[in-house]
């Protein structure tokens, strides 16, 4: 649409309906437009973005163990945040936050993917505690728990619900730097 050549063709022909009258003589008649408007409805088309800030927080008890380097979550460079696991232990929560998300005012948050590579080493079973959304940093109360079942293997890990996880957000909410991303594994 966003071109010169596009266009609205308005076509009008005079029907002629009565057998008795020669069509050929019938007066002219005037036509006439006030306006023409067209509305395109568009989906803006999802983008990727990475988190510009990031921690690590207790997520419950004193045994938990802190992740290293969480600040490595900000690019898929292959230096990532880990944190070592003995049996029964978990982690604390890594957080991804401040997503620079740049979305127009009028838009609708109609759903909120999460992907992200995740490797495991060792001997053990690795698996999510927790993968969340958050409007505030990881706070209570957070989203609808989407964790996987799965063993941890290396992989991309795409958590896609196909809604906002249980959340009412607004595109402020979604741009917000408290707007995150929660991992307990």
């Amino acid at each position: 649409i966003d071109n010169s050549n596009f266009a609205i063709l308005i076509k009008s022909q005079y029907a002629c309906t009565s057998s008795s009258i020669d069509c050929n003589l019938v007066n002219t008649n005037t036509l006439s437009i006030d306006y023409v408007s067209a509305r395109a409805y568009y989906t803006l088309a999802p983008y990727e973005k990475f988190p510009t800030d990031g921690d690590s927080i207790a997520s419950g008890s004193a045994a938990f163990t802190d992740w290293s380097n969480s600040g490595n979550i900000f690019t898929a460079n292959k230096v990532n945040a880990t944190v070592t696991l003995g049996p029964g232990a978990q982690s604390y929560t890594l957080i991804g936050n401040d997503f620079d998300f740049d979305i127009p005012d009028d838009h609708i948050i109609n759903e909120v993917n999460v992907t992200f590579a995740k490797f495991a080493t060792g001997t053990g079973s690795i698996k999510d505690l927790k993968v969340e959304i958050s409007k505030d940093l990881c706070t209570a109360p957070s989203s609808t728990n989407q964790e996987s079942n799965t063993a941890w293997s290396d992989s991309i890990a795409k958590y896609a619900p196909g809604d906002n996880w249980g959340l009412a957000l607004s595109v402020a909410d979604v741009e917000s730097p408290n707007f995150s991303v929660c991992i307990d594994v």
